[in-house]
């Protein structure tokens, strides 16, 4: 296909999309920036583009640098965030530092990378290994899935870090074997410290059971997300999110469950794989089956926002910006979106421009991470300073949409610096501009919330949400 009708095709395929983000969400588009990768075993190649063997897992490290497991040539690749090739390590086998079909990738705080395997034809490969920054082998964790134990493992898959440094683990296994959970969570020293859920095949719609699960992302709220590729169900009018109902009987969803395991709610995404959550909470999704393939992008809650990138075609070139059978996804600390997808590719998209600069809360609250002390029932003064993309002062009423706030374990707050909200008269109730892109939003707390911890957040009217937190007596 010539270059100027890809460009006519990618236009149309994308004003759809961009139109219902736009006109019923009042989201911007994200913009395809770059992409690098090919076919092959050199560096900065992958290997031949199936769900098997092509790139699978992607994540960054702190510095922004992008780590692609590329599974069927049995190594990790490192990049810069302009895709230029770094280093790799890898080789096939069971030894240290070697990989049987990788799958799963994380970077810890630390930016340590542990890798998960999930090779389906050898049940012997039961581990997570752990490098440094470089591609040192540190150390492994996992015994064979027919082994009792908390540290089974028969097909581990995606993993994540909540904001404490703990490591969660998507666990699959054939057959059973499932006492300590399909998700497992460890410390710091990779010690098994619990778990939750249990395979399901068939029949049976409680959120606690997975069928296929594949990826897991964990907020800054430690509030837990699964991917899990197909749930059969008897209900073949359930409705499916964003999907023609092609398969009404092999439904796949998205779960949502609170830090103590406690299931929240869940929602529909066909042959939903990898999960990444941006800044602002949102989650990042990518489905895998046409003609609902794509990258989605939903709220917290799972409503959904808009599409990030749309699927390609079989039947002709497919072009930047377009996605075939994504399988990662991870999320930069700037908000660029990176995707690797059956072409033996990764793709680098921008988010969009943000409405307003919002410049923080200021006193008598403080910011994250730093834990406001208050009376329950005190009327909070709530301020902050918000200005457009040109730095000018916004003074419209209608960029508030509203201050809520939710409960949450006081002990995610362990270690926090704190501040104690003196009690200061609110004045006026409700909203008042105070000049110069300054606001201020009486909260009046209820004296319910006596003994609690919860997260305030404020929401603009571009969508994005600003959190304080709050322990009261």
């Amino acid at each position: 296909m010539k270059k100027g009708a890809c460009y006519f095709l990618f236009l149309v395929v994308l004003f759809v999309p961009f139109f219902l983000s736009v006109q019923a969400f009042g989201q911007e588009p994200y913009t395809f920036v770059l992409k690098w990768g090919g076919t092959g075993t050199g560096n900065g190649q992958f290997a031949n583009g199936t769900y098997w063997g092509g790139p699978r897992g992607i994540a960054v490290d702190s510095k922004n640098n992008i780590y692609v497991v590329d599974s069927g040539n049995h190594r990790i690749q490192k990049f810069d965030s302009q895709g230029n090739y770094l280093l790799q390590w890898g080789t096939y086998g069971l030894g240290d530092g070697q990989f049987m079909t990788p799958k799963g990738i994380a970077v810890d705080k630390n930016d340590n990378v542990f890798v998960s395997e999930d090779d389906w034809q050898n049940l012997e490969v039961a581990r997570v290994q752990k490098f440094d920054s470089e591609g040192q082998f540190l150390m492994k964790f996992g015994v064979p899935f027919y082994l009792d134990s908390p540290y089974s493992m028969g097909m581990p898959g995606g993993i994540d870090f909540d904001k404490d440094g703990y490591l969660y683990l998507v666990n699959g296994a054939p057959g059973g074997w499932f006492q300590y959970g399909v998700i497992r969570k460890f410390d710091f020293n990779c010690e098994h410290v619990g778990g939750f859920g249990t395979a399901l095949y068939e029949g049976d719609s409680d959120p606690y059971n997975f069928n296929y699960a594949g990826d897991i992302a964990v907020n800054k709220n430690g509030e837990i997300y699964v991917s899990v590729w197909g749930e059969y169900y008897d209900e073949p009018n359930t409705p499916l999110v964003n999907t023609n109902n092609t398969y009404p009987h092999y439904h796949s969803q998205i779960k949502k469950f609170d830090s103590n395991f406690q299931s929240l709610t869940r929602w529909y995404l066909d042959a939903v794989m990898a999960l990444a959550i941006d800044s602002d909470g949102n989650v990042l999704a990518c489905s895998s089956r046409d003609p609902d393939m794509g990258v989605y992008k939903y709220d917290s809650n799972g409503n959904f926002l808009q599409m990030i990138a749309p699927n390609g075609s079989w039947d002709r070139e497919i072009c930047d910006g377009e996605i075939w059978w994504p399988t990662g996804i991870a999320i930069d600390s700037d908000g660029y979106v990176y995707i690797v997808d059956c072409l033996d590719r990764v793709q680098k998209f921008a988010p969009p421009l943000k409405k307003y600069t919002f410049e923080g809360f200021f006193s008598p609250i403080e910011n994250t991470p730093t834990v406001n002390k208050a009376n329950a029932g005190q009327a909070i003064p709530v301020k902050w300073r918000i200005t457009d993309k040109n730095g000018l002062p916004i003074s419209d009423t209608a960029s508030f949409i509203n201050i809520t706030s939710y409960r949450v374990d006081c002990a995610s707050f362990a270690g926090d610096p704190t501040n104690s909200v003196e009690e200061v008269a609110a004045g006026s109730s409700g909203l008042q501009y105070l000049g110069n892109g300054w606001w201020q939003y009486n909260w009046k707390t209820s004296k319910t919330y006596a003994g609690q911890c919860r997260i305030m957040k404020l929401t603009l009217d571009d969508k994005s949400e600003h959190t304080a937190s709050f322990s009261f007596k």
